[in-house]
């Protein structure tokens, strides 16, 4: 039994579905030798460990361990069960539903670093495989503190949206801005009416994705309702007010979303704008990754190797490495927005020639200063 349990476990942490492994290839793991035995032993062991662990299953999709030859079921010493190919073990869990446990974890204000660490290694070995990747769980060491509003608000926003989504209810709230203050308030602007569809988790940031209501419109009918013929993106931590419309089922929009939507809408949405939605059409085809070197020299002193003017930017999506005095850093954004930034610090970085960017970046760069002194 001891043995069985250790196969199981080898197979659970060296396979997934697209890593598959030969008995040889199995046999070479550390410790695994001494537990799989002869070839014949072997082979009733995993028959064994597979009859048991697959005798719920309702088809041969939901196996947990799979491998040529295998028939359910049949008499463990017949001729049939031959074993002549590589074997796997198909995880319950699936790859982005532990990418959104993890995320959970690292944004979480009730954890320590330490602790998040620790409970990430645990999450892993236990759900996961050698295969598992994880940028944040990769880099575990170098993630750094997310910061948030408030953790009751967030959590009655999330609560609250979920009830809505469940309802099929539509929703009323306003955003908020960061006043000269510091303090957030709510904008100026109307409130905004949206259904929504689905809340996402997104680089330590829940958002909400959903369809804007834009108003009545008279037509030779009567009146129509005219909604965002777009997806649109909300801060779900900067909803003040949130209310349930006073609307009927029948006017709430309808939106299919498919999971290769909220890929490529989340995949390019980084930086959220105050006091402005995110559309999936307004997304820049020119989202890429962006090189410049920090020339400190033309900093104040007291502002020397000083990251915050990054960190405050981007947040922390960013890298840095350094090379003797060279400090170069790396971030992903649209280039409207980073040449916004680059105009604040046109005298103290140097835009460098390692993305395809880098060049159009430049000239962008140049004519705007040219236009800014026809003014002066």
């Amino acid at each position: 039994m001891a043995n069985s349990i250790r196969i199981l476990e080898l197979l659970k942490w060296y396979t997934d579905e697209k890593h598959p492994l030969t008995q040889e290839k199995l046999r070479s793991k550390p410790g695994a030798d001494e537990c799989m035995g002869y070839k014949t032993t072997f082979k009733r062991r995993l028959f064994e460990i597979a009859d048991i662990l697959n005798a719920d299953a309702p088809s041969e999709k939901e196996w947990r361990i799979v491998f040529p030859g295998y028939a359910h079921r049949e008499d463990l010493y017949t001729k049939n069960r031959h074993y002549t190919g590589p074997i796997f073990y198909r995880h319950e869990i699936q790859t982005h539903e532990l990418d959104f446990l993890m995320n959970q974890i690292q944004a979480s204000n009730q954890l320590t670093q330490d602790e998040k660490r620790a409970l990430s290694d645990k999450l892993v070995k236990l759900l996961g495989s050698v295969h598992y990747s994880y940028s944040a769980y990769a880099n575990r060491n170098e993630i750094l503190e997310i910061s948030g509003s408030d953790g009751n608000h967030l959590n009655h926003n999330l609560n609250f949206l979920r009830d809505a989504i469940t309802n099929e209810k539509m929703i009323v709230f306003r955003t908020t801005v960061l006043d000269v203050s510091g303090q957030y308030v709510p904008a100026k602007e109307a409130p905004h009416m949206v259904s929504p569809y689905r809340i996402i988790f997104y680089k330590g940031t829940y958002w909400l994705l959903g369809n804007e209501r834009l108003g009545k419109y008279a037509t030779t009918n009567g009146q129509f309702i005219k909604y965002s013929d777009t997806l649109d993106v909300f801060r779900v931590d900067k909803m003040v007010d949130l209310q349930i419309a006073q609307e009927t089922l029948e006017k709430k929009a309808k939106y299919f979303l498919s999971t290769p939507l909220h890929l490529r809408i989340l995949e390019k949405v980084l930086f959220y704008k105050e006091r402005q939605k995110i559309k999936y059409t307004d997304i820049a085809d020119d989202f890429g990754r962006i090189a410049f070197e920090i020339l400190w020299e033309n900093f104040p002193e007291s502002q020397r190797y000083d990251y915050s003017f990054i960190k405050d930017t981007f947040g922390t999506n960013y890298e840095i490495t350094t090379n003797h005095a060279q400090t170069t850093v790396h971030v992903q954004c649209t280039n409207d927005f980073f040449l916004d930034w680059a105009l604040g610090y046109v005298d103290r970085i140097r835009i460098l020639d390692m993305y395809p960017t880098a060049l159009t970046l430049k000239k962008q760069l140049r004519s705007r200063l040219e236009r800014g002194l026809e003014n002066l």
